[in-house]
């Protein structure tokens, strides 16, 4: 029978790689969470990221003037909110995203969905395959206005953490096998 060194050792382990696994996104990047310069502003951030039950997704707005509420498909697409699954009024609103799936998410505030401040996810398993390349952004449109909103970036920002996924796991079993050899 296994010594309880060594199963406690194992979930030690076990909870170190989930804790280091999870990222945390701020929705809209360093733009947050508003009305965007273009409606597919979202849907091009969301596109570029993989999330993975655990992760965090971070709503930041001024206070009053939005809200961060989680809907079902068909009132996402039709952004109506009769019958939210969650709804955050204080910035910022970290939400956790403990299942797999499409989550979607909208502004409630009178028009601000119909004017694009919605965004659909899919959160994976956490053991799902690594981050996809980033993709290649599409030339400008000639005679087109410079956007002043930012890009949306292709990684976790910097709220998340600083180094890959793998990395943090890697190095939290080795710190566990460390510490298991030397107790």
């Amino acid at each position: 029978m296994a010594s309880s060194k060594t199963i406690v050792t194992i979930l030690l382990a076990m909870a170190m790689a989930a804790a280091a696994s999870a990222a945390t996104y701020t929705v809209g990047d360093s733009a947050g969470w508003m009305i965007p310069g273009t409606p597919t502003f979202y849907d091009k951030w969301a596109a570029s990221k993989t999330f993975r039950v655990n992760d965090k997704l971070v709503f930041n707005f001024p206070a009053g003037a939005h809200t961060a509420v989680r809907v079902s498909e068909n009132e996402y697409k039709a952004c109506t909110f009769a019958n939210p699954m969650e709804r955050y009024t204080t910035s910022p609103a970290t939400v956790t995203l403990n299942d797999t799936g499409a989550h979607y998410y909208l502004c409630d505030v009178t028009g601000h969905c119909s004017a694009g401040q919605k965004v659909s996810i899919n959160v994976v398993s956490a053991a799902a395959s690594p981050l996809p390349s980033q993709p290649t952004p599409a030339p400008p449109v000639a005679g087109s206005a410079p956007s002043t909103l930012p890009t949306p970036s292709s990684q976790p920002t910097p709220s998340a953490a600083s180094f890959s996924r793998g990395f943090k796991c890697t190095t939290f079993l080795a710190l566990v096998l460390a510490f298991t050899f030397m107790w």
